[in-house]
């Protein structure tokens, strides 16, 4: 009878030093928005998301150029609350095209779909 104690024991040390796995772990989303705003002077574009889980993520943005995503000088932190906001003039690159955000959390990349 020495044997079940001794199993059990065994079994319960064995479960608690077995890693659990990732698929657990949060994971964070990143939304991205776009938004012309026509100008006398300049047009402006408007990039805004939110990350969620809310954290200060480093926001980058990539535009597509038909073959690649190809990274843009345009950076942002995101705030506390996870919402971001990038404001810059439009060109005739920046006007048309495809655009995603990237998120830097942690050590982690996240990108918008």
């Amino acid at each position: 009878m020495k044997r079940v104690p001794i199993f059990l024991a065994m079994v319960v040390m064995a479960s608690v030093l077995t890693p659990t796995s990732n698929t657990l772990a949060a994971t964070a989303t990143v939304s991205i928005g776009v938004q012309s705003t026509p100008n006398a002077g300049e047009s402006l574009v408007t990039f805004y998301g939110k990350v969620k889980p809310a954290s200060k993520a480093k926001i980058t943005i990539q535009s597509f150029d038909g073959i690649t995503w190809k990274e843009t000088p345009l950076t942002a932190t995101a705030s506390a609350v996870g919402s971001w906001r990038i404001t810059t003039v439009a060109t005739a690159i920046k006007a048309e095209g495809q655009y995603r955000a990237t998120a830097l959390v942690g050590k982690k990349k996240y990108r918008s779909t």
